[in-house]
């Protein structure tokens, strides 16, 4: 008796999993439909609304670039399109990421009336750029929180920052010892007043900081 119901039991769980994944996958290809027939602005609301759905569900069902269906089954209500947006998929993720750790909000990530992510940047240095008057940051007197929102710097090169500083005085090499991405963040900070580039034309950084294949960047970028 006892080894028929955890055969009974197992199967009810197989059986809800699976409904599970199905509901996720429906849930995708339907955000997808929408979006992709949605002018600008109710795009953009829809977007706003997205962090919320990883709330309750598995953020990787959710982002998950789906493959394009066979040409003779295709629904003309989806996005025409031939091959899955890997890029797409690829900025969709770094932007969860600062939702989740950064402290990011969407209306930050989005930026401004602009409905759709940067595809040729990173979506923390696209925001840098769009407020490059918040730079260059001191390093040696930045807080974490503010840390967070330099290019090059993550999570645990912050909290490095935060340590090594109250021992010793930093500079560019010793950035880079802690985990900065100084070739990026280069931009974007000062360390004991000393500059290597000034934040004084954010059309020049742009093209400094653009990747030849934006599928080749790591995937949680600083």
């Amino acid at each position: 008796m006892k080894l028929k119901r955890r055969i009974h039991r197992s199967f009810l769980l197989l059986v809800l999993l699976c409904v599970l994944l199905t509901t996720c996958a429906c849930c995708v290809i339907f955000y997808g439909a929408m979006e992709a027939r949605l002018p600008s602005q109710a795009r953009r609301q829809l977007q706003l609304l997205a962090p919320g759905l990883n709330e309750a569900e598995d953020p990787v069902a959710l982002l998950s670039a789906l493959p394009p269906a066979p040409e003779g089954e295709r629904d003309p209500r989806l996005p025409g399109i031939t091959r899955p947006p890997l890029l797409r998929e690829h900025r969709l993720y770094q932007a969860d990421w600062l939702l989740r750790f950064y402290n990011f909000t969407p209306d930050e990530i989005l930026g401004g009336q602009d409905a759709y992510l940067d595809a040729q940047l990173d979506p923390k240095t696209a925001w840098a750029l769009r407020h490059i008057a918040r730079f260059p940051v001191d390093i040696a007197r930045a807080g974490y929180e503010e840390l967070l929102r330099i290019p090059g710097i993550g999570s645990r090169s912050a909290l490095r920052i935060v340590e090594a500083r109250r021992s010793r005085s930093l500079t560019f090499d010793a950035l880079r010892r802690l985990g900065v991405v100084v070739k990026r963040a280069r931009y974007f900070i000062t360390v004991g007043g000393a500059f290597i580039d000034k934040p004084d034309n954010p059309g020049r950084i742009r093209r400094m900081l653009m990747p030849a294949d934006a599928l080749q960047l790591p995937l949680f970028e600083a």
